[in-house]
């Protein structure tokens, strides 16, 4: 379940942890309103970008302040495809640091961990693999492709409505798409060989092969 849209301050600041962000004159509406329409989207797409639940808010924030920061740089109209440009960005800053702590620090177990129920370790694994391969499967499509085809295939948008809200043609729209999903099944493709190549092959038994004796 996704948090409510981080707040806004009177004076344009998220609540994140750089939230002295200045916005720029005038602008506090215009950045609410972002916050408020855009944040379910924003959340959701740095969790398929492979970063774990507990860090998602952190990750929301850092993408709110960049929108504070560069505010007046972002066309009408051009929002969406701002957010997820620099959402697929931050998240990829966010594995990246999280895989250096890993080597080095050992996860603590949270109340809340110990509280409620936990996947059986062969489910938590498939969940996790899954999310991995997608991620990869994602950071193989070209930037200016993948936010459409996050918005059609994973958020269920028109061709329309993807075209208006990252300001493009429709025909631009359609014809990232087809890229998007031609050089995702390539990824997918490359990715499953790859697992096929690595999977253990599975022990000879006595008495399996042909002559061997009955």
């Amino acid at each position: 379940m996704q948090p409510a849209p981080l707040l806004v301050t009177a004076a344009g600041a998220s609540d994140a942890p750089d939230g002295d962000t200045a916005v720029p004159r005038g602008g506090e509406a215009r950045l609410r309103a972002i916050v408020v329409e855009h944040h379910g989207l924003v959340w959701r797409t740095a969790r398929r970008a492979g970063v774990v639940e507990a860090r998602v808010d952190d990750v929301v924030s850092r993408v709110f302040d960049v929108v504070a920061r560069r505010l007046g740089e972002i066309q009408p109209g051009r929002e969406v495809a701002f957010l997820l440009q620099t959402c697929f960005r931050v998240s990829s800053d966010f594995r990246r640091a999280a895989a250096r702590r890993a080597r080095f620090e050992r996860p603590l177990e949270r109340d809340e961990d110990a509280m409620c129920p936990l996947p059986s370790p062969e489910e938590a694994l498939e969940s996790r693999r899954a999310r991995e391969l997608l991620d990869e499967a994602l950071d193989a499509l070209d930037a200016d492709v993948r936010p459409v085809f996050v918005l059609h295939e994973l958020e269920g948008w028109t061709a329309a409505s993807i075209a208006e809200s990252l300001g493009i043609p429709p025909g631009t729209a359609g014809s990232r798409l087809r890229r998007a999903r031609e050089q995702f099944q390539q990824a997918a493709l490359r990715i499953r060989r790859r697992l096929e190549r690595s999977e253990p092959v599975a022990p000879r038994v006595a008495g399996d092969d042909d002559g061997a004796t009955r």
